[in-house]
């Protein structure tokens, strides 16, 4: 009986403290026990509950039984006394005291750990909460009066330690609290924030809806940032090419969470999102707390449904949508998994030694999980061990079987990007311009676009290809790297791959001033436009986190000169939001 839980959460270890609580358990047990026996040796079934509860007395005499009853009892309390420091529950106060500080704002409570956020993140931080409940009590019609508690844990391993989950934030509505990761804040926390404040309208008590696939759905239509595709553009190609069955289980518990969690949550946010457009913000709070579509909307949900897909119809797609969408399945749904909680612990454990440079034992682990399991984590961490080994004949070899599969070929087309590599790298440039331009094609993410745009750009100068192929096969963190950058601009000052990747570096550094110093330098645009877009939008940001709000605006407003995407007009739209609510709360970040 394998169940991995909502927060998909895969990888449980049996630790020391587990071990320790479920001793607990049994001692607790036998104390129950102990005591029953006690009192029911010195008292009858016809006595009063008062006589029987003066018979407890006789567990402090000096027999086995009375013994064992009281050293458990003792026993019992004291771990209550210490449980947070022991690790069996983490209260309210025992964690705000081991975050360490709190930032307080109109509507916030923010707890946090100085030892990883400065005086200047947390003002940053503390702004962004106000403007996404400006945003969010906005769109939700509701105001909450109080302050909600959010929590910012350092990083995932400390949040896992103090809730039991480091893959997933949460809301907790009942309780008014948010708890995220740092990594992950500006991501996630209007989300979560949503789950919260729909709160005022939700059920009583648990202050949410009795269907998951609202929960979510209505915080999928409030956030409505999911890259550079809409959720109804990802919703419409999955119906519209078959690619998702029953729709109507996303409203159950075991049908939301019996899909691939990424589908569960675009299908349920495009459909509140139109319900919300279509009929207006007060049904759905009507229909949030009970689920009851025909008393509220006069109509099924079959029938909102049928309304929803014919609305879907109307939205224009892209040609290589279809791809996209096909990679939305590449995670199968967490029930569907072989052996997961074994898998997921392989994986992490490769994942682990990939990261510090332990190739040989990365491939292992790796080929260990993807044999008892076919799983693409798997297999992908193989490949990108096998490349880092420079055993690049091998990983063309295994990327053209996996390919040729044509059942498992959509999940694996990322690993064109390194097909590519490999060719190129072996000095067989045509071949690997051919994959190159075939995954760019593809437009599966912008990120994988972004990829091979800068491979192709590089590719088309002799002198910036030599610098590329060094900085492909380089291993390591960042400095290496910047390194080889360095030295290919002290060999060409105009480098402009070499200016845009240092940009892009220092930009995921947070050095926002050394981000402008190179970017500026960039004196033509490149030959594909999603560089200069986020070419134009990082510039944008840095100008932003530098508090250059107007210049900001500029180079955000520029950047949409460079995109079709609607959901990049929607995130930029967003930022450039948030750079006028700063301008007139310039208190917030000074």
């Amino acid at each position: 009986g394998y169940f991995p839980g909502f927060t998909y959460d895969e990888v449980l270890k049996i630790t020391t403290v587990l071990l320790l609580f479920r001793a607990l358990t049994l001692v607790a047990a036998v104390t129950l026990l102990s005591v029953t026996i006690t009192v029911a040796s010195h008292s009858t079934l016809a006595d009063s509950f008062s006589v029987k509860l003066r018979a407890t007395r006789y567990l402090f005499r000096g027999n086995k039984e009375n013994l064992v009853a009281a050293g458990g009892f003792i026993l019992l309390v004291g771990t209550w006394v210490f449980r947070g420091e022991l690790g069996f529950e983490s209260s309210a106060a025992f964690v705000q005291t081991k975050l360490g500080q709190k930032y307080t704002t109109p509507h916030f409570d923010i707890h946090y750990s100085p030892t990883y956020v400065d005086d200047a993140q947390i003002k940053w931080i503390a702004a962004e909460h106000e403007f996404r409940y400006m945003q969010v009590s906005k769109s939700l019609h509701s105001e909450y009066h109080g302050k909600i508690v959010s929590y910012i844990y350092p990083t995932p391993k400390i949040k896992r330690k103090f809730i039991g989950t480091s893959t997933t934030n949460i809301a907790k509505p009942w309780l008014r609290e948010i708890h995220l990761s740092l990594d992950s804040f500006e991501s996630s926390f209007r989300h979560e924030l949503v789950h919260v404040l729909a709160g005022d309208f939700g059920m009583p008590v648990l202050r949410i809806s009795p269907r998951i696939g609202l929960i979510e759905g209505l915080a999928v239509a409030v956030d409505w940032r999911e890259g550079d595709r809409t959720p109804h553009q990802i919703a419409a190609t999955l119906l519209r090419f078959g690619l998702v069955k029953n729709i109507e289980s996303i409203f159950s518990i075991t049908g939301f969470v019996g899909k691939p969690s990424s589908v569960s949550y675009l299908l349920s946010g495009s459909f509140c999102r139109f319900l919300i457009e279509e009929y207006g913000m007060q049904k759905f709070t009507a229909l949030y707390p009970y689920a009851q579509f025909q008393k509220v909307y006069k109509k099924s949900l079959t029938d909102l449904l049928q309304e929803w897909k014919e609305f879907l119809q109307s939205v224009e797609l892209r040609r290589t949508d279809e791809t996209r969408a096909r990679l939305l399945f590449a995670r199968p749904s967490i029930f569907s998994k072989v052996c997961a909680r074994t898998v997921a612990e392989l994986n992490e454990s490769a994942s682990r030694s990939l990261v510090e440079r332990r190739y040989a034992e990365a491939s292992e682990a790796f080929q260990s999980s993807y044999t008892m399991s076919d799983n693409r984590e798997a297999r992908l961490g193989y490949i990108a061990a096998q490349y880092h080994l420079g055993k690049y004949d091998s990983v063309i070899a295994a990327i053209r079987r996996t390919l040729e599969d044509s059942a498992s070929a959509p999940r694996f087309l990322p690993s064109l990007l390194t097909l590519g590599d490999c060719y190129w790298v072996l000095g067989q440039r045509n071949e690997a311009v051919a994959f190159y331009k075939e995954l760019r094609e593809l437009d599966i993410s912008e990120a994988y676009s972004e990829a091979t745009a800068l491979r192709l750009e590089s590719i088309r100068y002799p002198e910036i290809e030599a610098l590329m192929k060094r900085y492909l096969i380089a291993a390591g963190d960042d400095s290496g790297r910047i390194e080889i950058l360095r030295q290919g601009l002290d060999e060409k000052p105009d480098n402009p791959v070499a200016l845009y990747l240092l940009g892009r570096t220092y930009f995921r550094q947070k050095k926002y001033a050394a981000v402008l110093d190179y970017h500026r330098k960039i004196k033509s645009p490149f030959k594909d436009q999603i560089l200069n877009f986020q070419l134009e939008k990082t510039t944008g940001l840095s100008l932003l986190y530098l508090k250059k709000f107007q210049d900001a605006k500029i180079h955000l407003w520029q950047s949409l000169n460079h995109t079709a995407n609607q959901g990049d007009f929607n995130i930029v739209d967003d930022v450039i939001s948030f750079c006028d609510w700063l301008e007139d709360h310039r208190i917030q970040v000074e």
